[in-house]
C-alpha cells in the first residue's frame, strides 16, 4: 500500500519538474528571442543605447531574432505603416479678415526607424508632435489666403489643391529632417464658418448668385434680340428677292398675253375658237357623264368638228328635185 502512494507521488514530482522546466524553457526563449513582425521595425538596444534597425517590412527582415536579456538588452517596437492623423476644428483668420473654422489632417509614416526613435522616442509622442505641426502649418498657410480661395467652385477645385500643397511641402521640410518621418498627404478636412458668421455669409453668396443669374439673363435676352434682328434681316431679304422674282414673272407673263391679245385680235374667231377648246378641257377634266345640245356653246364647236355633221344640209333646204324623172338605163344584153 505505501510502495503504490510513493510511486504516485513520484510520477507527481516527474511531473511538476516537467512542467516546471517547460515553463523555464519559455521564458528563457522568451528573454532571450523576439520576433518582428511585417507590419513593424524593432531597435534593438543594449544598456539603452540604440543598435541597428530591423525593419519587418522590407525582404528577410520579418522573422525570430537573438538577444541578450533584460536588463542587457531591450526591444522598441515602431509601427511601419501609414497612419492618419486629423486636427481639431480650429478657427482662424483668413487674409481677407474673415474668420473660418478649419480641420485638416495627414498621412504619414516612419522615415528612418532608427533617427526616428532617436528624435522622437515612441509612436504616441509621434501623434502629439505631428499633430501640433500640422496646426501650425495650417494655421500659417492658411492665414496667407483669402476665404474665397477655400470655396472652391465647381471646375476650380485646383486652387484649394494649391493651398493643400503648400502645406504638404511646409510639413515635409519640417518633420523629415527633425522627425525622419515621411509625410504622403495632406488635406482640408472640413471648413465651417462661425454660426455669427453664417447668415450674412449666405446673404452675400445669394446676392452674388442673384448678380450672376442676372447677367446671364441679359446675355441671354441681348443675344436672342441679335438671332431675331438676324432672322428678320434674312427673311426680308428672301421676301424681297421672291418679290423681284414674281415682278419678273408677272413682266414675262404680261408681254407674252400682249402677244397673245395682239394675235386674238387680228383673229377674234381663232380667240373664240381657243376659249371653247379650253373650256371643254375643263369639262371633260373630272370624268363627268354630260348631256348637251350641240348648239350651245361651248359644244358647237363639236357639231363643227363632225364631217357628217358638217356636211349634211338642214331639213328643208337644198336643191328641189326634176319634174321629171329619167328612167334607167336598161341593163346591156337587152330585156324585155
Amino acid at each position: 500500500m505505501n510502495g503504490g502512494g510513493s510511486e504516485m507521488r513520484r510520477k507527481r514530482n516527474i511531473l511538476a519538474i516537467a512542467i516546471a522546466a517547460a515553463i523555464a524553457l519559455v521564458l528563457v526563449l522568451h528573454a532571450v528571442t523576439f520576433q518582428v513582425r511585417e507590419i513593424e521595425d524593432a531597435i534593438v538596444t543594449t544598456f539603452g543605447k540604440p543598435g541597428a534597425a530591423i525593419r519587418g517590412g522590407e525582404a528577410g527582415g520579418a522573422g525570430f531574432y537573438w538577444k541578450w536579456p533584460w536588463p542587457i538588452q531591450r526591444v522598441q517596437r515602431h509601427d511601419n505603416r501609414l497612419r492618419h492623423i486629423e486636427t481639431r476644428l480650429e478657427q482662424i483668420q483668413a487674409n481677407d479678415g474673415k474668420s473660418i473654422l478649419v480641420s485638416s489632417y495627414l498621412l504619414w509614416r516612419i522615415a528612418d526607424p532608427l533617427a526616428f526613435h532617436t528624435r522622437v522616442g515612441t509612436d504616441e509622442r509621434a501623434r502629439d508632435l505631428l499633430q501640433d505641426r500640422l496646426r501650425a502649418a495650417q494655421n500659417a498657410v492658411l492665414g496667407r489666403h483669402a476665404f474665397a480661395d477655400l470655396l472652391a467652385p465647381e471646375g476650380e477645385a485646383d486652387r484649394l489643391e494649391k493651398t493643400e500643397k503648400e502645406i504638404l511641402d511646409a510639413l515635409r521640410a519640417d518633420v523629415g529632417s527633425n522627425y525622419a518621418a515621411d509625410v504622403r498627404e495632406v488635406g482640408i478636412q472640413e471648413i465651417r464658418l462661425p454660426e455669427a458668421a453664417t447668415i450674412a455669409v449666405f446673404e452675400r453668396m445669394r446676392k452674388e448668385r442673384e448678380r450672376i443669374a442676372a447677367a446671364m439673363r441679359a446675355e441671354g435676352e441681348k443675344r436672342a434680340a441679335e438671332i431675331r434682328a438676324d432672322a428678320d434681316k434674312e427673311r426680308d431679304k428672301i421676301l424681297a428677292q421672291a418679290e423681284g422674282e414674281a415682278q419678273k414673272i408677272r413682266a414675262e407673263g404680261d408681254a407674252e398675253a400682249a402677244k397673245s391679245y395682239a394675235t386674238f385680235a387680228a383673229e377674234p374667231d381663232l380667240a373664240i375658237l381657243l376659249a371653247k377648246i379650253d373650256s371643254l378641257k375643263e369639262l371633260a377634266a373630272d370624268r363627268t357623264t354630260w348631256f348637251f345640245d350641240l348648239g350651245d356653246a361651248p359644244f358647237d364647236v363639236l357639231r363643227a368638228a363632225d364631217p357628217a355633221e358638217a356636211g349634211s344640209a338642214p331639213r328643208g333646204e337644198g336643191s328641189a328635185p326634176d319634174a321629171k324623172a329619167e328612167p334607167p338605163a336598161a341593163p346591156p344584153g337587152g330585156g324585155t
